[in-house]
């Protein structure tokens, strides 16, 4: 819904998403991204407002070889819900049994990954490849969807490459197939991640299908996601990266597309308490040594938005102990903020 129209508000009426059988609060989503998607990140993107928290993707092999071992690393805070799992693979039988196994160890979603376009997943055959084959994704979901009860999406890109663009025509295969919802990545396997992002393709998708259709791609701000929204018809945005070290961002765009108010970024102080907060969440999760590996790929996220990359990875670079990471953040926000006031700018905007 339209609030206005200048777009704000636009799902104030309805905010909730539903998927299947599965309500999602906000039509802002997080994205599953590969060595990132551990519970710290998840429970803050919870928190902030995405509607879901999703794994990174797993193979369904490794999956079924680990069993209940793989999932273990999987563990889920009770605020981790609706908590989608996303697979790689291809084989039917293996698909199904994935499906199953999640289903069983409680997961709300069982989602396909239709767009990883690196190498190694390419000449699997899984990822991107897949959308490549359309006969045999939808003879391959059509078993999945039909094997469990709870709801199966699957996540794609705009095709394999300019002149192979045919989300469209997947789209179609797998909502015949019986999935419940469909995330594009607005790129094609040969993009990778650079280039514009298509709205065009995922309105074609959207125009293609009845079943809620998610955007990705190029979400870096709120004006990002209004020009998505605007563009393609989409039910809702999914952000990957740009929230990343800015779990806030969720917040900023669900006040934005269900209430119409601009809250602006978080304040410097909002922004380091939160940094505590996920090195609290790390070191409870995985103790001091690991959890400041874990802190390492989230620390320069934290200041990208006043140090560039040469200066953080000076100050911050060097450092491995949670001790010294903690302390030296702390140091970065304290000397911009001083920078702030000293320049007579506010510190703290929210």
């Amino acid at each position: 819904m339209i609030a206005s129209a200048d777009g704000c508000g636009r799902w104030a009426a309805d905010p909730w998403l539903r998927i299947g059988a599965v309500t999602l609060d906000h039509r802002v989503l997080m994205a599953p991204m590969v060595n990132y998607n551990e519970t710290s990140i998840r429970q803050l993107a919870r928190r902030f407002g995405s509607g879901w928290v999703i794994s990174e993707m797993i193979h369904v092999d490794q999956l079924l070889a680990h069993g209940r071992g793989v999932l273990r690393v999987l563990e889920r805070e009770p605020q981790e819900r609706p908590f989608a799992l996303q697979v790689a693979g291809r084989e039917e039988a293996e698909l199904v049994a994935g499906a199953r196994l999640a289903e069983e160890e409680g997961f709300a979603l069982y989602d396909l990954n239709m767009g990883c376009p690196t190498r190694k997943q390419v000449r699997r055959g899984v990822g991107v490849a897949l959308m490549r084959e359309p006969a045999h994704v939808h003879r391959v979901l059509r078993s999945v969807v039909r094997a469990v009860s709870i709801p199966v999406t699957v996540k794609m890109r705009a095709g394999w490459d300019a002149c192979q663009m045919n989300a469209a025509e997947v789209a179609r295969a797998v909502e015949d197939a019986g999935v419940a919802a469909i995330a594009v990545h607005g790129r094609t396997k040969m993009d990778w991640y650079g280039g514009d992002c298509s709205h065009e393709v995922i309105r074609s998708v959207k125009e293609a299908v009845r079943v809620p259709v998610i955007g990705n791609g190029d979400v870096r701000t709120v004006d990002d996601a209004e020009r998505m929204v605007r563009a393609t018809g989409c039910d809702a945005v999914m952000v990957g990266r740009a929230a990343v070290g800015h779990p806030w961002f969720f917040a900023e765009l669900v006040a934005w597309f269900e209430r119409g108010e601009r809250t602006g970024p978080a304040s410097l102080e909002a922004r380091r308490a939160t940094f505590d907060e996920q090195a609290a969440l790390l070191e409870d999760r995985f103790g001091e040594k690991l959890a400041a590996r874990r802190l390492r790929l989230y620390m320069f996220h934290y200041v990208r938005d006043f140090l560039t990359r040469g200066e953080a990875l000076l100050r911050l670079g060097p450092l491995h102990g949670l001790g010294p990471i903690r302390e030296a953040v702390h140091d970065c926000f304290e000397a911009e903020t001083r920078a702030r006031l000293e320049e007579g700018e506010p510190a703290a905007t929210t």
